[in-house]
């Protein structure tokens, strides 16, 4: 039974229509900025990080900056992450959201416990967006 509601679940995200607000380029430029470095806490070395946003096929898109990638699958009842960076960055994951979709975060996944795949789980969790 919880395979189904599960199945079901993300079945609503994958096949759901995409709901862009902007025209997301498929290829081009990713930064490379990935060290994972204290001094992001720093303003002037965090505000130098751009996040950039990519299609990778479908509703499936990347949002690149510094750490690790956020993959982002829009659907129309909202959101589903893998992944969500340094706490430092949220503001700006946040906008980079908000180029894809006005739609709520619903589900995060995290690959694995290192803080630049889910240091933003409390922030997201706290936030209807």
């Amino acid at each position: 039974m919880s395979r189904t509601v599960i199945a079901v679940t993300f079945a609503a995200f994958f096949v759901g229509t995409v709901t862009a607000q902007q025209n997301i380029p498929t290829g081009g430029p990713i930064p490379d900025r990935r060290g994972l470095n204290s001094t992001f806490d720093s303003p002037r070395v965090s505000s130098q990080v751009e996040e950039v946003v990519r299609r990778v096929a479908g509703n499936v898109y990347v949002i690149a900056g510094s750490g690790g990638n956020i993959e982002a699958q829009v659907g129309p009842d909202g959101i589903l992450l893998v992944d969500d960076n340094f706490t430092v960055f949220y503001p700006k994951i946040l906008a980079a959201i908000r180029q894809l979709s006005d739609k709520s975060v619903r589900i995060i996944v995290n690959t694995h416990s290192h803080p630049d795949h889910n240091q933003n789980n409390a922030n997201f969790a706290s936030r209807v967006l």
